[in-house]
């Protein structure tokens, strides 16, 4: 009988070290599935804020031709080049893939990591003001229970 250093056959040493590389390919094909997964999610998020960002536009133009017919001329063409700026920063990011989106706000915060967090903070604080003013997440109120006969 062959003994082995440490009391290991070689055939043991091949199956672990067979065993480590199909857990890392394994581990990398997983890797890579839910890479895409949250890829197609935040391109999902990222068409459905356009398509809220377009309705947005949409209504600031139509306030903007009440305000023109109202005879308030220059907040009309205030409403429409704000409205239009908008809709062209919703026209290139419906362009781009997020991605791109990604690393271009990750070099804004590398560069300018106070405004970025400043930015963050304004539209966190903006983002929980509307959310709570939206008359749908209100709780219903609970019925009123009569008053018991004395």
């Amino acid at each position: 009988m062959t003994t082995h250093p440490a009391g290991h056959a070689p055939e043991t040493k091949d199956a672990v070290r067979d065993s480590g590389r199909k857990l890392k390919s394994e581990g990398s094909r997983l890797a890579d599935e839910i890479r895409s997964i949250g890829q197609s999610f935040a391109d999902q998020q990222k068409d459905e804020a356009v398509r809220y960002v377009d309705d947005l536009v949409a209504a600031a133009e139509s306030g903007a031709d009440h305000l023109r017919k109202s005879g308030r001329d220059t907040s009309a063409r205030f409403v429409h080049g704000t409205a239009e700026q908008v809709g062209g920063w919703a026209q290139d990011v419906r362009g781009r893939g997020t991605g791109d989106l990604f690393r271009e706000v990750e070099d804004f915060a590398r560069d300018r990591p106070l405004l970025f967090f400043g930015a963050a903070f304004a539209i966190g604080f903006a983002a929980a003001r509307f959310i709570r003013s939206n008359p749908e997440q209100e709780p219903e109120a609970a019925p009123a229970v009569p008053a018991a006969a004395e």
